[in-house]
């Protein structure tokens, strides 16, 4: 029995410069990246178009299983697409700037996996979360080799997202009660109401209630995998908001 390994594609320039590795996994959702100036890799949910216009992206359909040398069956088979750096011209000392978008066709969970390798350093990111039919979620993804932190990954956040991930939790039981998720949306709206307004540290304020009310009732309504990700994103919002 052996167990099929997602190998990010290892790229090896110049003898004088460090070797790259970049790789962008996630399982069981198709995904899009845009680059700074707007081009392409990958597959668009909506248009039903494959993207290939980043020279040095590859994006490639996998498959993550095992197989069974005397049956010649696989099996956990779970469907993976991934971004991989290919051999390129470009200069060692490399800043790139991208979004990875995901488009959901159906109610579904994802798990992904970023890993880079500069000059023997490695950078992982591991991220996970659900998203429904018509919904769109995006990380920013920086990645350069002049800093110390090779990538750096935030989930793109906003009030009206937060909500949406509620009512995908509502449907996978992950929040099992209808009045739970409506006093968290509640709270989720009258915050950005508040930050339409200007008052910030008001729609902050209703963000820390809302954590606090996830916190007190994990396990009363809420599971666990479900408190990590809303508590997370309202984190992440709190942290964007008091930026501003």
């Amino acid at each position: 029995m052996k167990i099929f390994l997602i190998i990010a594609l290892q790229t090896y320039l110049a003898f004088s410069q460090p070797t790259l590795y970049l790789s962008i996994q996630i399982e069981n959702q198709q995904f899009l990246i845009v680059d700074s100036r707007g081009q392409k890799v990958g597959f668009d949910i909506v248009s039903k178009m494959r993207y290939k216009e980043i020279p040095y992206l590859v994006y490639s359909d996998e498959g993550l299983g095992i197989d069974d040398e005397e049956t010649g069956k696989i099996s956990d088979y779970k469907p993976l697409w991934m971004v991989t750096l290919r051999n390129s011209s470009f200069d060692s000392l490399f800043n790139e700037t991208y979004t990875i978008i995901l488009q959901g066709e159906k109610l579904n969970s994802y798990s992904g996996r970023i890993y880079s390798l500069n000059n023997n350093k490695e950078s992982v990111f591991l991220f996970q979360g659900i998203i429904d039919s018509f919904q769109t979620q995006s990380y920013k993804l920086s990645y350069s080799t002049l800093v110390q932190d090779t990538i750096i990954v935030r989930k793109l956040v906003n009030a009206l997202s937060l909500s949406q991930s509620i009512s995908s939790y509502l449907k996978m039981t992950l929040i099992t009660n209808r009045g739970i998720a409506n006093s968290l949306q509640q709270k989720i709206e009258n915050a950005g109401k508040q930050k339409e307004k200007g008052q910030t540290k008001a729609a902050i304020n209703l963000l820390q209630a809302f954590i606090n009310e996830v916190k007190a009732l994990q396990g009363k309504g809420i599971t666990k995998d479900a408190t990590v990700l809303l508590i997370a994103d309202a984190e992440q919002l709190i942290k964007e908001w008091g930026a501003q």
